[in-house]
């Protein structure tokens, strides 16, 4: 998909939607085995935007100048360090809301219950971020999600009728976006995720986090409200408890990563 491309002339991206590999200005003379693009506006300059985006492995070399109008899209330009970032940033701003004393036993029931379902959306944004993470900066991965996780018959042909007209960008989007809607909210597809596109099982045990991410659903759905016809109550060290077992399955994630892949 990758291709290398040089600029006779400036590169303005205009779209927040856009990655690369490698992107170099005022280069007299274009690279070996490089696609030539001429100017697609006055003044000698070519403007990718969202009519036709480009695709993510590109590497881009400009006889004039590189510029942006937008810094990028932060999913795309994450590091695995930065999703764990993200993640703990997250959960310390959640403890800090956890200490606050609320007048009345009901409004602290519902600030707790709204409180666990915060953790546990933080922990499938985490695991989401890293999926993006590594179907980005990766060919092969990125096929890999490809094919292992987009089933629909009208969806595959959609986006094989796109990579047979050369529109690679608008391809790359379509499955960029299908991965940033994947439910991750139930323990079989994060496993199955993480054994597919890193090749790697987690060795962790997944108990807790399958009961909270039950927990999680009858919150979001049902107002925590149970098959017993009652709602479901939390008190700050069932919190606690909570970000203990998210971060422990975040770390043992983190680890394996690092494990499978040593220059990160």
């Amino acid at each position: 998909m990758g291709k290398i491309i040089y600029v006779n002339g400036t590169l303005v991206i205009d779209t927040p939607y856009f990655k690369y590999k490698e992107a170099s200005s005022i280069n007299e003379t274009p690279p070996e085995g490089a696609e030539i693009w001429e100017p697609n506006r006055v003044g000698s300059i070519f403007i990718i935007n969202d009519d036709e985006p480009q695709s993510i492995f590109n590497e881009y070399y400009a006889k004039g100048d590189v510029t942006a109008n937008y810094e990028g899209v932060e999913l795309l330009y994450k590091t695995y360090k930065d999703v764990h970032k993200d993640y703990q940033e997250r959960i310390s701003d959640i403890e800090s809301v956890i200490k606050v004393k609320i007048e009345t036993d009901t409004q602290q029931e519902i600030l707790f219950k709204l409180l666990y379902l915060s953790i546990v959306t933080s922990l499938e944004t985490f695991i989401s971020d890293i999926i993006l993470t590594a179907i980005t900066e990766s060919e092969e991965r990125f096929e890999k999600y490809y094919d292992q996780f987009i089933f629909n018959k009208n969806k595959r042909d959609k986006l094989d009728n796109l990579l047979r007209e050369g529109r690679i960008g608008k391809r790359e989007q379509e499955i960029i976006e299908h991965a940033q809607k994947l439910s991750y909210s139930k323990i079989d597809n994060i496993n199955n995720s993480f054994c597919s596109i890193f090749s790697l099982d987690i060795k962790v045990e997944t108990s807790k986090i399958a009961t909270h991410i039950r927990n999680r659903d009858l919150i979001a759905h049902k107002n925590g409200r149970t098959k017993d016809a009652k709602y479901m109550k939390f008190d700050e060290a069932d919190l606690q408890n909570l970000i203990a077992d998210t971060n422990h399955f975040v770390n043992q994630i983190m680890g394996a990563i690092y494990s499978t892949d040593k220059s990160l």
